[in-house]
């Protein structure tokens, strides 16, 4: 009885923590070691019979876990900071703490061990271990390459405010390496997950002019290798924004769909297209895809997976209250949108205020024809 209530709360707390953008993945693990750590006291102190053993080894992981990633944010603040007033903070006990576990590599074996826990996602404790050691080893060109590709992984498995937070990191350590540290700063300012942010949210705000700009101004200076699938999703994004939205499709439709960082943005631009077009049987099948998609992807964790569901399901509403506007449903989707974590919010609340604007024209011109 106990473990089943214990169940029902914890997906109500998961649900809670994966619709709040604005929780960090250090607090999030951190709240999910206290609650395990609840259930520890629980179970011990009414002798309900669970395994409180495993409940606080839970508690244990999860907690390491949101200690580390702390530690390493902190770490990356007291660098920051130490550069930019010119001082160095030499009595810090987070950076001798690390420091200590990592020169005699048990920091990577902690990191290791909570990686096969599986309480959290390889790539992003990956991530986390590697932004320590470019840090602090910021003038050596392996570590900061290291940490640019799996960050470029690990797209689909952090939330926004994290990977926000971690691509201010890297762009941190571009601006604080040496000139002689191999690394061409140039080249990193216009690293090609910048350049494709840019463009999505240009999208999303309807600047075609701006996506043409930066393609004219950096596809070039990208690297060879990246050039064509920029240029398409660049074009992707052109011609949604211009509402060519079948031309848009022409586009997705020629990527390589094995180019996992984008595939998710191509999925969601290609289902927007569909709903432009009002192609409802199109848009089926696609959502019916990428449900697949997202269900069969074990490395995606919770908090991305129920922005993309919300995406979806907010999406099928929004198609019959084109054909039949009904207020009370829309304040309700309009509501949904802004207070959940939600994929595209932008847009979605500019095509929420289409549907009333049309609605309005409609009124008007039928009291016109009334009198």
């Amino acid at each position: 009885m106990h473990l089943a209530k214990f169940e029902i709360a914890r997906k109500k707390f998961e649900e809670f923590l994966a619709n709040k953008e604005d929780i960090a993945l250090e607090d999030y693990y951190l709240l999910k070691s206290n609650m395990f750590m609840h259930k520890f006291k629980f179970g011990a102190f009414y002798n309900t019979g669970d395994d409180i053993n495993k409940d606080v080894n839970s508690a244990s992981e999860y907690l390491l876990t949101g200690f580390l990633i702390m530690s390493v944010l902190i770490y990356n603040n007291i660098f920051y900071e130490s550069v930019m007033n010119n001082r160095k903070n030499a009595n810090n006990i987070i950076d001798k703490f690390l420091g200590e576990l990592d020169s005699g590599k048990n920091l990577e074996k902690y990191f290791d061990a909570l990686i096969h826990s599986e309480k959290a996602s390889s790539k992003m404790l990956k991530c986390y271990y590697e932004l320590y050691k470019t840090v602090s080893n910021i003038n050596n060109p392996v570590h900061f390459f290291s940490f640019k590709k799996i960050l470029a992984e690990s797209s689909n498995v952090m939330n926004k405010t994290s990977l926000r937070d971690l691509y201010n990191c890297l762009v941190n350590c571009i601006s604080f390496s040496d000139s002689s540290s191999g690394i061409n700063k140039t080249e990193e300012y216009l690293e090609v997950n910048l350049f494709a942010s840019y463009v999505q949210i240009a999208c999303n705000l309807g600047k075609h002019e701006k996506i043409k700009h930066r393609m004219n101004n950096f596809i070039g200076k990208l690297p060879e290798d990246e050039r064509d699938t920029m240029n398409i999703i660049a074009m992707a994004h052109l011609h949604f924004a211009k509402s060519e939205y079948r031309n848009s499709l022409e586009f997705i439709a020629v990527m390589k769909q094995d180019v996992f960082v984008f595939k998710y943005s191509l999925k969601n631009l290609q289902m927007m297209c569909y709903y432009e077009l009002n192609d409802y049987e199109s848009f089926c099948f696609a959502l019916d895809s990428y449900k697949h998609l997202v269900s069969k992807n074990k490395s995606v964790n919770e908090i991305w997976k129920i922005s993309v569901t919300n995406f979806f399901n907010i999406m099928n509403k929004l198609f019959p209250l084109k054909e039949n506007f009904d207020q009370y449903e829309i304040d309700k989707l309009k509501q949904s949108i802004n207070e959940s974590n939600v994929n595209k919010k932008v847009w979605l609340n500019l095509k929420i205020e289409e549907l009333m604007n049309l609605d309005k024209h409609n009124n008007n011109n039928n009291k016109q024809k009334t009198n």
